[in-house]
Order: structure tokens, then sequence, then C-alpha cells
């Protein structure tokens, strides 16, 4: 792999990556992959509601799992409603080596 680094106001960022996938037997590329940063804003100021489940956008029937709290939401009539209880138990970690 080969890595290129962009200084942007301090904080460096790859701006540039390729990956080459090699035959086992002849040593030859087979496929490169190439990327190449275009764009960045670094230490922008982000609003709260980018990490709400709003920012999703889920319409109503939609499901997501909360991993943190090991609960299960669906999304109904606009509102998160945790469906957890009717549907799965999370599981008791305490007896797991």
């Amino acid at each position: 792999m080969k890595f290129e680094y962009q200084d942007f106001d301090g904080t460096f960022v790859p701006s540039y990556v390729e990956e080459q996938n090699l035959d086992i037997h002849t040593g030859r590329a087979v496929r490169i992959q190439k990327y190449k940063l275009l764009d960045s804003e670094v230490n922008v100021p982000l609003e709260p509601s980018v990490f709400s489940l709003d920012a999703f956008g889920l319409v109503d029937g939609e499901r997501v799992y909360d991993m943190i709290e090991g609960k299960l939401l669906l999304k109904k009539d606009g509102d998160f409603v945790d469906v957890s209880s009717s549907v799965f138990k999370k599981p008791d970690l305490s007896r797991v080596p």
C-alpha cells in the first residue's frame, strides 16, 4: 500500500492511497485501486443533530439497534419506540468468562 498525506491546518490526513492485490504465484498486480482526496474540511463545528437518530432519515417502520443501550427501536408515527422486550432480550454477559 502506498499513502500520501496532506497537511490541513496542522492535521495530516491521507490524500492519496494506492492498494495493490498481487497474484500469489506470480507476484504480479491483479488489481490496483487508487483513492484520491478531492476536498476536506477539518475541525469544522458540527450541530448536535448530526449525531441524532433523525440524521439517518429513517421512515416509519424502519428499525435501528442501539448497541450501547441494547435496545431495538422502531420508528413509528415520527418517533422511536423501544420494541426490545417484544422481540428479544439483551443477553446476560455477566456469566461470560
